[in-house]
């Protein structure tokens, strides 16, 4: 008996012991989930952090009724707001009175506040994915690269080139031969050009022209205001017969047009080496035939009252022959209209400006013929 009672108050002795210091115990193990409440705030500057580095205040409150869970505030019992942390703080102080009576309560009221974040946790994830789209569209959206040059279509040799304008569809095409039959080489967008469909009747009209052109080695200004320029040799002898004026219209870089064909930076450099190279290597002159659209039936029928349909069947002459041929047709004023083939006789070429200031110096031949004194 004695030695079972002795085991009995051995027992009592460390239950006791072992109570007591557990009671402080759990009251000390309330404050560790605090750190947990700040968790939602840094979860809401995720988004603003994470395209720089440096921390950002978190945002505002949405509404009221988040208030206790973004900003870390809870309501008090009178209206006011109070910390969340103060209110925390408050149920700290006044949990040991009531230790000894209930030890269990301190224990279970960290748990809600340990709970609280569960819900602003899951918020942070539709800001986080935000971001997305900016920090990676340079990599899915690129801006357009220059094209890739076509230089190395003209290395092996001499070739000669031809240019095709086309206004209603601000196309400028660029072809290529080594004899034979033409190919196209690029076709360019134009970036500019003035007027409307037509051709070019006086000086300071702001009009483009339309026609039969020849470039040759005098025309070309590499040192243009506007970039690189050619130019493409109006007035020919076709306007002059129609009493047409104007100067300097020609195709250039820099995106804008008072008249001329204009061309993107990148666009003019890469044709302009290409005529220059042709010229050099012994082409006298780059034909340049420019036209209101392309000329089809379809197109003609778009504009059937327009003034200019003579005009442009007079044109379409000599876009039908390189259609079918693909050979640019040699071009002449024969009188107030175009031809094509082998000059008439009463015919003017039209040609660059070289050749137009040759055939101006040779002498013309009279007819008479100069008998000599020698005997």
């Amino acid at each position: 008996m004695i030695g079972i009672r002795a085991t009995l108050i051995l027992m009592s002795g460390l239950l006791v012991f072992g109570l007591s210091p557990a009671l402080p115990a759990a009251a000390e193990t309330a404050p560790p989930p605090k750190p947990s409440v700040p968790t939602p705030a840094t979860a809401e500057q995720a988004p603003d952090t994470f395209p720089e580095p440096t921390p950002r205040p978190a945002p505002a409150v949405a509404s009221e009724d988040d208030s206790a869970e973004v900003s870390g505030t809870a309501p008090a019992a009178d209206g006011e707001d109070v910390p969340a942390e103060a209110a925390e703080d408050a149920g700290a102080a006044a949990a040991p009175a009531e230790t000894a009576a209930t030890p269990t309560e301190p224990a279970a009221t960290p748990t809600e506040p340990a709970a609280a974040p569960t819900e602003p946790a899951a918020t942070p994830t539709e800001p986080a994915a935000a971001p997305a789209p900016v920090m990676t569209s340079p990599l899915v959206d690129p801006p357009l690269p220059v094209p890739r040059p076509i230089t190395h279509l003209f290395e092996d040799g001499p070739f000669h080139v031809f240019v095709r304008i086309f206004k209603q569809e601000s196309a400028l095409e660029l072809w290529y031969s080594r004899g034979g039959e033409f190919k196209l080489a690029r076709t360019y967008p134009i970036c500019a050009w003035s007027g409307s469909l037509g051709p070019k009747l006086r000086e300071g009209d702001f009009q483009s022209p339309e026609g039969f052109y020849v470039v040759d080695r005098s025309q070309l200004k590499p040192n243009s205001d506007y970039h690189r320029a050619f130019n493409v040799g109006y007035p020919n002898a076709f306007d002059k017969a129609h009493d047409r004026t104007g100067s300097f219209l020609m195709v250039h870089g820099a995106c804008a047009s008072v008249g001329c064909y204009a061309m993107t930076d990148p666009a003019i450099e890469e044709i302009y080496g290409i005529v220059e190279k042709a010229l050099i290597d012994g082409q006298p002159g780059i034909p340049v035939h420019i036209f209101p659209f392309r000329m089809t039936e379809k197109a003609f029928r778009e504009h059937p009252g327009s003034q200019w349909i003579g005009f442009w069947r007079n044109l379409k002459q000599g876009y039908d022959i390189f259609e079918k041929t693909r050979i640019p047709p040699q071009a002449s004023a024969c009188g107030k209209r175009y031809g094509f083939g082998e000059p008439k006789s009463w015919c003017k070429p039209i040609t660059g400006w070289q050749t137009a200031r040759r055939a101006a110096k040779k002498p013309k031949f009279t007819g008479t013929i100069q008998r000599s004194n020698d005997r």
